[in-house]
């Protein structure tokens, strides 16, 4: 017997010191301990040797294994797609970077997402940070459509100068414009193909008393039918009914021809008008992502992202353009991109929020008081045994949990500790299924158990 137990702690010795970790003297007197009282019954002994490696050697040598498994427990079997989305670490927004649990998103792991809802209540400023950049991101990305009031009140005074001249000699020159009574026969036709459309049939009414002078007759001038284009433009502006405002937008494009330099003013106005438009609909949309009277505020992703779908009422209240029905219509494609991955970015945001209140009841703990402790008080021994504990357990303690926490800020980081926590399992499993098939004597399977533990 004690030649069994002098052999075993000789080459559990040796097996400490091949295992590897920070401190192999430490290892080897751990391994020879180990190795000396582990009982001559294979299948147990791998898993008390392993067990002893964790509990004994490894939270002293080794701690990167214990918060390696953590990660490793918290992917469980989507640990490859995990990895796969940390290194890519994709920015939706540039310059907004996720954490781990937001870039494993796509992997949809519960657990993932939770292990990061944890280690945001380890280390709450460095996560504020983050969230902030993300923010910030997010709102200069939204900006590089809508820019600044200062710059849109630029480009609108731009437009006025080049139109506007143009507009006043159309409206006030005098002309008379002759078919007038080709637009009110348009009028006529549309209200006896449409008699129960009271809607229209108001509407086409205003219009045609717009163009009748005193006595009746359609011979008007160019500035009476000018404010008949003013309502037209009104009433297309409130006007959903696309079938109305079909009809409005014909009469209109007949007054406008109609009159002498109109139809050329239009045209110029039109020229200058995207830079307008897009402007309005950024600062619009940026009204939807903020607090009009805190930008720091949290923003507001169902706002945003309403006001992206509902496009018409988006363009139309930003604008009081009716013209448009697709923001496609007004944004470039680079713009309509800037203003989509916001909206994305908020939507892997909340979507890591919902696996990580899922994943509550299943993931590692990390961080928490773990196993029992001696009152601290004020005794320097009740410290040290504490201490003692919290290691002997192998366990994350808060140490450990605080590395994991800005570790999770860092997604490529996270992922090569996950890679090699799987390698580390893999290896382990192999060594495992290799000493439950072999009767060897005691001091032998003591060292190999050292050694798959690691």
């Amino acid at each position: 017997y004690l030649g069994k137990v002098a052999q075993g702690g000789g080459l559990g010795a040796l097996a400490g010191l091949t295992a590897g970790g920070e401190s192999p003297m430490t290892n080897a007197g751990v391994g020879a301990a180990v190795g000396s009282a582990i009982p001559a019954v294979a299948q147990p002994i791998a898993a008390i040797g392993k067990a002893g490696y964790h509990s004994l050697v490894e939270p002293w040598t080794n701690p990167a294994a214990i918060k390696g498994r953590a990660f490793l427990e918290a992917a469980g079997d989507k640990a490859d797609e995990i990895i796969a989305a940390l290194r890519q670490n994709k920015q939706i927004v540039p310059g907004s970077m996720p954490t781990a649990g937001e870039a494993a998103v796509p992997a949809g792991r519960a657990e993932f997402a939770n292990l990061q809802r944890q280690a945001q209540g380890i280390a709450p400023s460095a996560y504020d940070a983050r969230a902030g950049e993300q923010a910030a991101a997010r709102l200069a990305q939204v900006r590089t459509v809508g820019q600044t009031s200062q710059a849109l009140a630029s480009a609108e005074a731009s437009r006025s100068a080049a139109a506007g001249p143009l507009y006043a000699a159309a409206r006030e020159g005098g002309a008379v414009v002759t078919e007038g009574p080709a637009v009110v026969q348009k009028i006529n036709d549309l209200l006896a193909k449409n008699p129960g459309n009271r809607e229209l049939v108001t509407e086409l009414a205003n219009i045609k008393k717009g163009l009748l002078n005193e006595s009746g007759s359609t011979r008007i001038d160019a500035q009476q039918v000018s404010s008949v284009l003013d309502g037209i433009k009104a009433a297309m502006a409130k006007e959903d009914n696309r079938f109305i405002k079909g009809a409005l937008t014909g009469l209109k494009n007949d007054l406008t021809a109609a009159i002498p330099g109109m139809e050329h003013a239009q045209q110029v106005f039109a020229a200058k008008s995207p830079p307008v438009n897009q402007m309005q609909v950024g600062q619009y949309l940026e009204g939807k992502l903020t607090n009009p009277l805190d930008e720091t505020a949290r923003q507001r992703a169902a706002g945003y992202a309403g006001a992206l779908r509902d496009a018409p009422g988006t363009i139309k209240r930003a604008t009081g353009a009716p013209r448009f029905d697709e923001l496609t219509q007004v944004l470039t494609p680079q713009q309509l991109a800037a203003v989509n991955s916001v909206r994305d970015d908020l939507a892997r945001g909340a979507r890591f929020e919902d696996l990580a209140g899922k994943g509550a009841t299943a993931a590692p703990r990390i961080g928490g008081e773990i196993g029992a402790r001696a009152p601290a008080m004020l005794s320097r021994a009740a410290m040290i045994y504490n201490a003692i504990i919290t290691k002997l357990e192998g366990k994350v303690d808060k140490k450990l949990a605080s590395e994991i926490a800005v570790e999770m800020l860092n997604p490529p980081q996270v992922a090569e500790s996950l890679a090699q926590a799987k390698v580390r399992a893999s290896r382990n499993a192999v060594l495992t299924k290799a000493l439950q098939q072999t009767q060897l004597p005691s001091s032998a399977i003591a060292g190999q158990a050292m050694r798959e533990a690691e």
